[in-house]
């Protein structure tokens, strides 16, 4: 109930923004040209064919984007996730990695107050390494990792405020897809950006 009176308020305050000040939208927002984002979040791993614990943590990411016009862009990113582990029967078998690489283009609708909500579409390549982590195993079959690659489809939603015309705060989730042997992993994360005009 505390969440949805906190939504409304938030967009009742957009909204008002927005219809009470038209030229402070204009003034603040985001330039066309380059601009570079960090963010970081908690990132989560599904649908793969092993069983998987500990895949929820804090990861990172960095952007690099061209604003052609105000309601397009194009964006290339990396991202590292939390390492994962695979289990077996409560047992830890393998530490996994996994990182990503982006390219997508970025669609942006400004709303006043320095305030935009985008959408990404693009690809994205995962790669993932399995690492044995179980000591028993390591003396047995000796060290051994395995990677897995894919490339599939890239998408992103979020909103950004800009607090000057050379920086802003971003909020998103985007999913890089992959296979079993990767899996999809969604990234939530708050970050900055720089705008370099």
């Amino acid at each position: 109930m505390q969440g949805r009176k906190l939504l409304l308020t938030v967009l009742s305050s957009i909204t008002a923004c927005v219809m009470a000040s038209p030229a402070l939208s204009l003034e603040l927002s985001a330039p066309d040209g380059w601009y570079a984002e960090a963010n970081a979040g908690i990132s989560h791993v599904s649908n793969t064919n092993f069983n998987i614990s500990a895949n929820n943590g804090l990861s990172y990411n960095v952007n690099v984007g061209y604003k052609i016009m105000p309601y397009l862009g194009i964006e290339a990113g990396y991202t590292w996730y939390k390492e994962s582990k695979f289990t077996f029967e409560g047992f830890t078998i393998a530490d996994i990695s996994h990182y990503s690489f982006d390219a997508a283009l970025k669609g942006m609708l400004p709303v006043g107050c320095g305030v935009e909500f985008f959408g990404k579409l693009g690809a994205s390549h995962i790669r993932s390494k399995a690492t044995l982590a179980n000591d028993v195993l390591i003396d047995i079959v000796g060290k051994i990792s395995d990677s897995s690659d894919a490339t599939g489809v890239f998408v992103g939603l979020g909103g950004q405020i800009n607090i000057m015309p050379e920086m802003s705060i971003d909020l998103q989730w985007q999913r890089a897809t992959g296979n079993k042997n990767t899996g999809n992993i969604d990234l939530f994360s708050i970050g900055i950006a720089f705008i370099f005009v």
